[in-house]
């Protein structure tokens, strides 16, 4: 059987999520799938774990870093290996709902002008949801001078349209994401949403602890460069005051401020 979509994911000391992770690819009602899975230089069990998986199913293919180069170009080597023209997002970290893969692709199917499709979220801590994260099915200019307005992790990508673009920027710390979709939309490609939770992020404290000032100021410098690249009127730069914001709060104050933002007592 010949694969149609090819998951992407990097992966650093996962060792403690992959085999979830993994498991909710391997039980996606679509089956037509290869992840190609890259270790970037794991001091834990990782790389272990992933070559276990590929021996027991030869739909995953991993490959592994000689150094820790980061997330961006080691995305990048997933693309270079993929066989398909139909990209999937997943982190180590994260699961998939099992209908996921399935109705994702068939929207793409139905709707071959969109280039980026994402789903709707739950947040997970310790695998239990406590939240939810939304983004508009159809964002607007006024959205995207937010932020990113699609959850990276769960979208579709037309391989083409990446590499049009040029694919991941290895240099944007922590915002590979933004800044190539804001390349996409400059180009005239169009991202959507699905309007259902067909995701799971596993988002805790750690995960702020990890975001570093550092990050933080190359968030700003590629947004700031992203608004030149749609040649927005400069009125509309003072939406970079908002990560401005959070550059000088701490980031346990952040990490409470949206939990509270997020938070969905309706969430099973």
């Amino acid at each position: 059987m010949n694969p149609k979509v090819s998951f992407i994911m990097g992966v650093y000391n996962g060792a403690n999520t992959l085999n979830l992770s993994i498991d909710s690819i391997i039980n996606q009602t679509f089956k037509e799938w290869e992840l190609i899975i890259c270790d970037d230089c794991s001091t834990d069990k990782s790389l272990s774990i992933l070559n276990d998986y590929a021996q027991k199913d030869q739909r995953i293919k991993v490959l592994s870093n000689k150094k820790n180069i980061g997330l961006a170009a080691t995305l990048n080597k997933c693309i270079k290996n993929s066989s398909t023209p139909i990209l999937a997002r997943q982190d180590a970290d994260d699961t998939s709902h099992k209908e996921r893969l399935e109705k994702q692709y068939k929207y793409l199917l139905k709707n071959p002008d969109i280039s980026i499709l994402g789903t709707n979220s739950y947040l997970t801590d310790d695998y239990k949801i406590w939240g939810t994260l939304d983004r508009p099915e159809i964002p607007s200019q006024r959205d995207w001078l937010k932020g990113s307005q699609v959850i990276h992790a769960s979208t579709l990508m037309k391989k083409d349209a990446l590499l049009e673009v040029g694919c991941y920027n290895e240099k944007a710390l922590r915002v590979e994401d933004t800044e190539m979709w804001y390349r996409l939309i400059s180009r005239g490609h169009k991202i959507r949403t699905l309007q259902e939770k067909l995701y799971y992020i596993e988002w805790s404290l750690n995960d702020y602890k990890r975001k570093s000032k550092k990050a933080r100021l190359t968030e700003i410098f590629y947004l700031y460069k992203s608004f030149k690249n749609i040649k927005l009127p400069p009125w509309k730069y003072f939406y970079l005051l908002r990560p401005l914001i959070t550059l000088v709060l701490p980031n346990v104050f952040l990490y409470y401020f949206h939990n509270r933002k997020f938070k969905d007592k309706t969430a099973p």
